[in-house]
């Protein structure tokens, strides 16, 4: 099923999905345009491109998030895994954005991988400090929105959560010196943690896990979404997950 037209505003997303067999799908869709649109300004300036940011829901409860393709498909879980009707804080859910972000440029879950995400997470907190989106859709075209002293407001509770995440690198607190010993071995935990939420090398487990095209809404964001050539227009298709 598709539409046009949405609440999410982030240019560089051309599709939302959601499962229809779910309850509460208008609210999956609410909470996923607003992920979408606050990583706007990030994804801008990182030239990110998303070709379908899409809700899943996995039988593996540990499975969080999946990028497929570098960026053709993101796909996110946005409820609680013991509980569809309860969904999962946004702080979480966006602290999983910003991983997935991170494979449109890496695979493995290596020392480069961390370090771009430890970037991306630091970066997201500046901008939702100084309250940065990017609207702008096709030919000039801006979406509605808050002004950006009434979204300081909000963000300054947004911060502190996101950096509280499992993908977070942001705390008040100090950072005990460790050894060469120490931060491989922590690396390495890092590491086995994130494979465990996180497939990205098994072709198999990715097929088994991408949601079907009838089991999803799908929201156009934009018809005239321009690409990196501008003078040629973005033309939506239906999202194909077969």
């Amino acid at each position: 099923m598709t539409s046009g037209g949405t609440g999410a505003k982030n240019p560089h997303v051309k599709e939302l999905a959601v499962l229809q067999r779910l309850p509460n799908k208008g609210d999956a869709l609410e909470i996923l345009g607003d992920i979408a649109h606050r990583v706007s300004y990030l994804m801008k300036e990182h030239q990110f491109k998303v070709n379908s940011l899409v809700e899943f829901y996995p039988k593996d409860k540990r499975l969080l998030g999946m990028n497929v393709n570098r960026g053709m498909k993101i796909m996110l879980r946005l409820r609680n895994p013991h509980d569809e009707y309860q969904f999962l804080p946004r702080e979480s859910i966006i602290g999983t954005m910003l991983h997935e972000l991170t494979h449109n440029l890496f695979g493995p879950h290596d020392n480069k991988f961390y370090k771009k995400l430890d970037d991306l997470i630091g970066r997201q907190w500046v901008i939702e400090q100084q309250g940065l989106f990017d609207t702008f859709l096709g030919s000039g075209k801006r979406l509605g929105g808050q002004s950006v002293r009434g979204r300081r407001a909000v963000n300054s509770v947004r911060i502190s959560k996101l950096c509280g995440t499992r993908l977070g690198s942001g705390s008040n607190e100090a950072v005990p010196k460790l050894s060469p010993r120490e931060l491989a071995a922590k690396a390495a935990i890092r590491r086995a943690n994130d494979s465990k939420w996180c497939h990205d090398n098994d072709d198999r487990i990715v097929e088994s896990l991408i949601p079907k095209a009838k089991d999803l809404h799908v929201i156009i964001v934009d018809e005239d979404v321009i690409d990196d050539d501008a003078s040629s227009t973005y033309k939506p298709e239906i999202i194909d997950l077969t």
